[in-house]
This record gives C-alpha cells, structure tokens and sequence, in this order.
C-alpha cells in the first residue's frame, strides 16, 4: 500500500502543461534560430539597417546621391569610381563576416542548431552581400523623382547589374574559382578559419588603419577626394570587420560571449578622460578692436560717418536674425543677405548693424561678414561669391572623422586633439572660404575678434552667434559685443573667465551649429585648464535667433531715442527674419491664419515622445521669439495690427522664408545643385521685400510696404 501512496499520479496530472511547453518550444525554435542567427552577425545586420535608412529614407543621402548625379568632370569620375568601390567593399564585407560567423563550430554552439540552420547560414550572407547594392539602386531612384537625366539611370543600371554579379559570384565562386579553391569541400562547419582568410582579414585591417592615418594627415583634401558617400560606405565595412571578427569571432572562437556590451561599458568609463573636444584657439596674428556694450557700440557705430552718405530720412538700420537648418540655412542666408547688398549699390554694408545667427544660420552670417570685411565681393556679386564657398563639400571632413579617428577616440582612454570631429568640419569650413571664386578669405582660420580691426572697428555688422550651455539650458552668446544685461540670463563666452578669446571664427560659428550627434559638445576650459562647461546648438535653446535680436534692437531703440532727442539724425529700425524651414507658415499674416492644428503621431508613443516634444519645444520656441520681435518693431512706431510703419519711416520687418518645393534641401553639410537651385529659384518670391529695401538703402524710399499684420 506504501509503494501505491508513492507513486507518481500527481505529476501525470500535469502532464499537458509538460506538453504544451513542449509544443511551444517547438513552435519558437525556428524563430530563436532565426534570432541566434542574427545575433552572430549582429554587426553585419545592425550596419545593413543604417545602410538601407540613409540611402532610403534619409534627405541628406538622398542628396549626396544626387551630388553623384550632377558632378562632373575628373571629380565625378573618381566620385563615382570611390563610391563603387565603396559598395563592394561593403557588400563583400558582410558576406565574407557573415559566412566566416556563421560556418564556425564555436564551443558554445551545438550541432542542432547548425543543422537546423543550413538553409539560412548558407543563404543569408549571400543575400546581405549583394544586397546593398540594390539598396543603392533604389537610392538612385529616389533621385530620379527630381530629375537625374541619364546619369541617374545609368547608375540605377550599374548598381542593379553589381547586385546580379555580387550574388551570382557568392553563390558560384566555388564554379568560378575552381582552379583556386581545388581540394576545398563546401563548408557547412568550420573547426578553423582558413589561411586564406586570415590574409584576406589581414590585408583589410591595414587598409583601414592606413584610411585612418591618412585622413589624419590630410583632414580635408583627401576627404573632399573620396567622397561623403564612398567614405560612410569605407567606414561600414571597416567596423563590420572589427566587430565581427574582433568583438565577436575571437571572443567565440576561445570560449567566451561577444565582446559587445564590454566594449560599450569600456567606452563609457575611459569617457572620464578621453574628451578631445575641448574648443580649438589660434595665434593672434592683428590687434582687434576692445568689445563694448551694445549701447555703446551702437552710439559709436551711429556717429561713425557711412562710407556713402545716405540720402533720405529716416536712416535706416537693419538687424538680422539667421534661423538655424545646417547647410540648408547657411546657403539661404548668404542668398538672401547677398541678394541685398548686390541690389545696394554698395551701401549695405553702412546700414546693416548687427547678425543674430543660430546653427546654419550663424554660418551663413559669418561668412557674409567676411564678405563685408574682405570688400572684393562686389567686383562678382556677394551672392555668386557666398554661394560659391557654400557649394564646397562640408560633408566630407567630418564624415570621415566620425566613421574613423573620432570614433576610435572612443576607445582611446586619454584624449588626441587631431582626431576632433569638431576640428574636421571647422577645418572645411575655413578651406572653403578660402576658395578662390568663393569668399577668397582666410579671416574663418584667423581669430574671432580680429574680423573688427581697430581702424576699422564699425565697417563689418556685429555678429551674435547664439549657443546653448549643456550644463544650464542657458543661452551662451559668442559676440565683439559685451553680453550684458542687454541679454536676460545668457553667458558671454568670451568673458575673461573662460578661455576663449582666441578662438577662430570657425570655430566661433561651429560653436553655434553643433547639434549632436554629428557634431560634437565643445568643451570650454576655464583659464587654469579645468573644465567650465559644454556648449552645443543654440537651436536648443532657441532656433530663430529673433530672442537676441529682439533683445539688442530693445536697447538699440533706447539709443536712437537719444538720438532723435537730441535731434541729431531720426534713425528707422528694420527687422530681417531669414526662415528656412519649409514647412513653417510665416510670422507675417496676411489676413486671418487659422491655428496651427499638430500632427498626431500614434506610434512608439512611450518611447519617442519625450523627443518629439523636445524638437516641436525647439521649433516653437524659435516661433515664440520671432512673433515677440515682430510685435516689438510695432510697438516701436506705435502700430496697432501691422508690423509696418507707412513707407517703413519708423520700421519694418522684412521675413524671408523657404516655402514647400518639389525638393526640401537637407538640414546636414553638403548640398546637391538640384537643392541649391530650388532654393535659388524661391529668391524671386520675395522680389517685393527686396525692392523695398533697396528703396531704404538708395534713398528713393519704399513706395509697396510688404504687408506684415501682427498674428493673435
């Protein structure tokens, strides 16, 4: 009876939970093969992913594509001929990783798993390798949607034609090589990696290295060479190599789980020693003017006899505010600010003040200053010379050191200044300025300060390039004006407390435009060394720049009433908003607006909610400042509903926006000339705001105000 009271009967009971599980796992392994798969070729897949949504989905890749298109020449060619060699590299990449991964016996592999997974580990390198060529062709036919030509559909005709090739090579080669691989069975496990392989992973890591070494040495002219697509196509077969066979095959191969998530939790502790970021200064090569308050400086700048005396009354004085947009921005604001100052006869540069910039938009303003200060422009046009600088590949410079020297920095554990992504781009930006059709300057590589001469303290427009601190939210404002309290709650970075004051004006304009992650936080050092904080886009803060013009034409109008008081002269001040997002509806009304209504937005919506609202903040911030600086010049002359005094006597706000087009220019650093076109082709939209101010600046008056009414 005892042996009958032991026996198992309650655990029969539970038999069908037993079966289920059984029946479930069943059901999941083809799934967790197909996981386990992927897994060991994580890097391969992860990199195919970024791969397949630049060149699909991505408006900067789409335009680098297009740049591929439309050049010409020797430079075409080799553009071309790089990036093909590109495509290969990365298609044979992630086949030659995947294969050598997924055909090795690993110790912590079992065999049931290789059996189960022929199909898949045999086929999906193939697949992955030659597919990225045909993710190029699609690319390609993207571009076709704005046009292209022949070249385009060549090149959609070639990338399809190498995907054939490359699969038809991987599934054949042992056919096709035979005299080669004679004696070799075909694999379905390997117990040790051939010697073949080991040269051919030899050979690719001294390629890689010496890429590295060289873009070292020559930062921006070899990058320019080569090509923002070729190089993003380098860099990924590169890592695909390192982390497929250094993180993952060898830690596999001898036992051990992938080296991934060390590799990351490496990086995040030597991150407290290696910040190579810290902001670049330069030699003082002239004496600069001494900074003043915007009070004072705008009284001098008044009394300070024009170059060409103005006809009319009143005087007018102009203040821009540069919204930021990358690249984007930059072109928009040397066209338009070029625009007027060729239709000036030559009188601009004695009624422009001051530039309030934020991002692309403090480029462009830089490099219209310099065009000012240099006094050559005139001779081709402003517009022709600060396009011309902005039509140079930007792209390049810091592309290649993202992908290679700043991303090894990573791993480095003390910080290699020369291999600052930062120094890339502001390098680029100095070699473009310095373009003989462009703005033939080196003032972008020359301190900051010294674009203001003493003897010539008041003939270049004030520039207030806004940033924001990392540490404080606060706004950061690099100026040759004192940031005083002129400013609420912003940090001067030019003080005496932080050592800055000999930064180059490309470093000056790239402190404002560093939106991450293609950009990296400048850190600012104090004058021992120590670190006082990290500055990044001032479009984080605020992307108009209308908060610090708002603010300065507050004070500047507290001088012109002095002014006029005193009855020396009566002085207008005018508003210039440079807007280039095309999706934005204008500051200026023209009769009733209704309500911006959002755009719901239902996916992921835990996870990418907080960053939605972080970037729609940012753009309605900047909206926020531009509508409180328009209503700031109606208050100046008493208005009631419009921002425009009667014949712009007493101010007027001039808004010069991007509107919708068959082509939205990218927000990144480089700029196809279908993208500069459409945006060349939208300056004749505003023909009316540019007649009026050549009216105000030539003395017969602006006889058709734009119409600017003040929204709700």
């Amino acid at each position: 009876m005892s042996a009958q009271n032991d026996s198992p009967a309650p655990r029969v009971k539970w038999r069908w939970i037993d079966r289920l599980l059984a029946r479930l796992a069943h059901l999941i392994q083809p799934f967790m093969n197909v996981v386990r798969v992927l897994w060991l070729t994580g890097w391969s897949t992860v990199l195919f992913a970024v791969g397949l949504i630049f060149f699909l989905i991505n408006d900067q890749g789409l335009d680098i594509l297009r740049r591929l298109v439309e050049t010409r020449g020797w430079r075409g060619i080799f553009g071309n001929l790089f990036f093909l060699l590109g495509v290969v590299s990365w298609g044979l990449s992630t086949w030659y990783c995947a294969r050598l991964l997924l055909t090795r016996r690993f110790p912590l592999t079992d065999g049931v798993f290789f059996e189960r997974t022929i199909w898949l580990r045999t086929w999906l390198p193939r697949l992955g390798g030659s597919l990225v060529a045909v993710i190029v062709a699609a690319g390609f036919v993207r571009v076709t949607r704005w046009g292209g030509g022949t070249a385009a559909y060549l090149l959609i005709a070639l990338y399809v034609v190498l995907g054939v090739l490359l699969f038809l090579m991987l599934w054949k080669r042992r056919e096709m090589f035979s005299r080669v691989m004679q004696g070799r069975t075909p694999e379905q496990v390997m117990d040790s990696l051939p010697r073949g392989s080991w040269n051919v992973l030899r050979v690719s890591f001294a390629l890689s290295w010496g890429l590295l070494i060289l873009f070292l040495i020559f930062p921006v002219s070899l990058p320019n060479a080569i090509g923002a697509p070729a190089i993003l196509l380098f860099g990924t077969a590169s890592w695909i190599l390192f982390g497929s066979m250094v993180i993952t095959y060898w830690p596999l191969v001898n036992g051990y789980p992938s080296l991934t998530l060390p590799l990351i939790l490496f990086a995040l502790a030597v991150s407290w020693f290696n910040d190579n970021h810290t902001i670049r200064s330069t030699q003082p090569a002239a004496s600069a003017a001494a900074r003043q308050t915007p009070a004072s400086h705008f009284a001098s700048w008044l009394a300070a006899p024009p170059e060409k005396p103005h006809s009319g009354e009143p005087y007018p004085v102009f203040v821009v505010a540069a919204a930021g947009g990358g690249i984007r921005a930059s072109y928009w604001t040397v066209s338009v600010l070029g625009r007027i100052a060729d239709e000036s006869n030559g009188t601009w540069p004695d009624h422009l003040y001051a530039m309030s910039g934020v991002s692309g938009g403090s480029v462009g303003a830089a490099l219209h200053a310099v065009l000012i200060a240099e006094e050559t422009a005139g001779e081709t046009g402003y517009v022709r010379r600060g396009q011309r600088s902005l039509r140079n590949d930007l792209l390049s410079p810091i592309l290649a050191f993202f992908v290679f020297p700043d991303l090894v920095q990573r791993f480095v554990p003390f910080p290699v200044a020369f291999a600052d992504r930062a120094r890339a781009i502001e390098l680029s930006i100095e070699s473009s300025a310095a373009d003989p059709e462009g703005a033939a300057s080196d003032r972008f590589a020359r301190r900051f300060l010294e674009l203001w001469p003493q003897e010539a303290a008041y003939r270049v427009p004030a520039l207030l390039l806004n940033t924001t601190v990392v540490e404080t939210g606060q706004r950061a404002i690099v100026s040759n004006l004192q940031i005083d309290s002129t400013f609420s709650d912003s940090v001067d970075l030019l003080d005496s407390a932080k050592r800055t004051q000999d930064m180059p004006l490309s470093t000056a304009a790239h402190l404002s435009a560093r939106f991450s992650y293609v950009s990296p936080a400048g850190t600012v050092r104090k004058p021992d060394g120590k670190v006082w904080g990290h500055i990044v886009d001032g479009g984080y803060f605020e992307n108009s720049g209308a908060a610090t013009a708002g603010e300065l034409m507050q004070r500047m109008r507290e001088v012109v009433l002095a002014v006029e008081r005193e009855k020396k002269r009566k002085v207008a001040l005018n508003l210039i908003l440079i807007r280039n997002d095309p999706a934005a509806s204008g500051v200026c009304a023209k009769g009733e607006v209704e309500a911006a209504q959002p755009t719901a937005h239902p996916g992921l919506n835990d996870l990418l909610s907080p960053v939605r609202a972080l970037l729609s903040t940012r753009v309605a911030r900047g909206r926020l400042a531009e509508k409180g600086a328009v209503d700031l010049v109606r208050r100046f002359h008493g208005g009631i509903t419009s921002a425009q005094s009667p014949g712009c006597e007493n101010g007027c706000v001039f808004e010069f926006g991007l509107g919708p087009s068959d082509i939205d220019p990218p927000l990144g650093w480089s700029l196809s000339a279908k993208s500069r076109e459409s945006m060349d082709l939208q300056l004749t939209l505003h023909d009316e705001q540019f007649a009026c101010i050549r009216g105000l600046l030539t003395g017969s008056g602006c006889t058709d105000v734009p119409v600017c009414e003040v929204r709700p």
